[in-house]
């Protein structure tokens, strides 16, 4: 009842919820708001009720949220800026997704929390030009929270991923680029049509309803921040929602939409919109409901790998269970990156269920664990410790995998990284990038 003031549409009268939020705490109450995303709307009908000490404490516990999505919202205007004079400049086409662009959905765009300004480009070289141009020219560096990553589009050969980039100097938004497909979940991927036409897009339509249950999806957390885009979605365009459900569902994450449809019915009144939203619920597989007020990890991992055996069996019953298995060697250990004193070299294999995480080198060589990473043998430029030059393994635009004695390290230009699956990084593998990295361009 509580979580129904955050709703775009709330199902219950305000006292109730202020009743709610009294018996619950302030804490806990705003504890709620801020997991589920909608602080600012919560607040703005909260401060009706400020007569209830709750209400005020938990008003006061969300102050500091407020003003960091105030300030959020001054930087919008001007990393919009930097990006659209950087898509213009580079004569590529870049669309604005997910959050930010779901804010055009709202009537009062600021009811709409969001955090990175999600960015969508259709090849991993648009991806590559657009950050590096980020980087050089408006203080952006590489977020080291999540590291770049690359899989490959089965069907096209078509590498997908993310870059993200932060910029604590300046006071840039964070920026988030997507690229070829948007990855759904270990092993698919969806459809996102980016405009032909070089310069700055913001998607509305179908595409971008998919990409919003995705992302709830890929946290498996169903928030009132996901229940309020689909009915402003359905609001502004009933058709939208419809084919983004589509969109979804061809994904196979109709079972985690029908846990925001029910989320919807439990929240929120959506009177004429019940015709669009209760067809969703027809046939959806099961999935684990995620609890409300937090997180599951293992309810995570396990919706995972149901959805992986979903994709699968689409080929065959053992592919599907080939697939879930795979999805439950990842994602059932937290996992963080080490450096490790011996340990096998991890080949640069590129699919739709492998998700190469590329380490930057300084990162690595930043570490406590890293320790002396002089000498080893690494050689230079990858020479096996021969003397002489090998073959790299292009992969892409200014993308190349350089082989070591000690594996294959990943070169994007003059930049070495060091690649991961399960983020445990053998140290003479590090040493070798050190090496590749002071051969500069040899190899070829």
């Amino acid at each position: 009842m509580a979580l129904s003031a955050g709703s775009v549409s709330p199902r219950y009268p305000l006292d109730s919820s202020v009743a709610a939020i009294e018996r619950l705490g302030a804490e806990q109450a705003a504890k709620l708001y801020r997991r589920h995303k909608v602080r600012v709307l919560a607040a703005e009908r909260l401060r009706r009720r400020s007569g209830s000490a709750a209400v005020r404490d938990c008003l006061a516990r969300l102050q500091p949220d407020l003003d960091k999505l105030a300030r959020s919202r001054e930087q919008l205007p001007l990393t919009l800026g930097v990006v659209r004079s950087a898509a213009g400049e580079l004569g590529i086409p870049v669309a604005v997704i997910k959050g930010v662009a779901a804010r055009e959905w709202y009537d009062d765009p600021t009811w709409r929390d969001f955090g990175d300004l999600d960015l969508h480009v259709r090849s991993w070289s648009d991806a590559r030009r657009l950050a590096e141009r980020l980087r050089a020219r408006d203080g952006f560096v590489l977020d080291h929270r999540e590291l770049p990553w690359l899989k490959r589009d089965a069907a096209t050969g078509a590498l997908y991923g993310q870059i993200l980039l932060t910029d604590p100097a300046t006071g840039h938004l964070g920026v988030d680029v997507h690229f070829g497909a948007y990855s759904v979940r270990h092993c698919t991927h969806l459809p996102i049509g980016v405009p032909p036409e070089p310069g700055l897009h913001v998607l509305t339509g179908p595409d971008n309803v998919a990409a919003v249950v995705n992302n709830a999806a890929g946290d498996h957390f169903a928030s009132m921040k996901d229940v309020n885009d689909l009915i402003m979605a359905a609001r502004r365009d009933p058709e939208t929602l419809r084919r983004g459900a589509a969109v979804a569902q061809r994904a196979e994450l109709g079972g985690f939409l029908a846990i925001l449809v029910r989320l919807i019915a439990a929240t929120s009144a959506v009177g004429d919109l019940r015709p669009v939203f209760e067809p969703l619920l027809a046939g959806a597989p099961a999935e684990p409901v995620p609890p409300v007020p937090e997180p599951s990890w293992t309810r995570r991992w396990t919706a995972v790998a149901l959805h992986a055996f979903r994709v699968g069996r689409r080929t065959s019953l053992r592919h599907g269970a080939r697939l879930a298995a795979s999805a439950v060697r990842y994602y059932r250990r937290r996992l963080s990156l080490a450096i490790v004193p011996d340990g096998e070299p991890e080949p640069v294999t590129l699919n739709e269920h492998t998700c190469v995480r590329l380490v930057p080198l300084e990162l690595l060589e930043s570490r406590e664990d890293a320790g002396d990473l002089s000498g080893g043998t690494g050689g230079t430029g990858g020479t096996g410790g021969t003397g002489g030059a090998v073959r790299t393994r292009r992969i892409d635009d200014e993308l190349e995998v350089v082989p070591t004695p000690a594996g294959e390290v990943v070169r994007v230009g003059n930049e070495v990284f060091v690649p991961t699956v399960f983020y445990r990084v053998p140290r003479e593998l590090v040493r070798c990038a050190v090496a590749v990295r002071a051969a500069g361009g040899a190899g070829g």
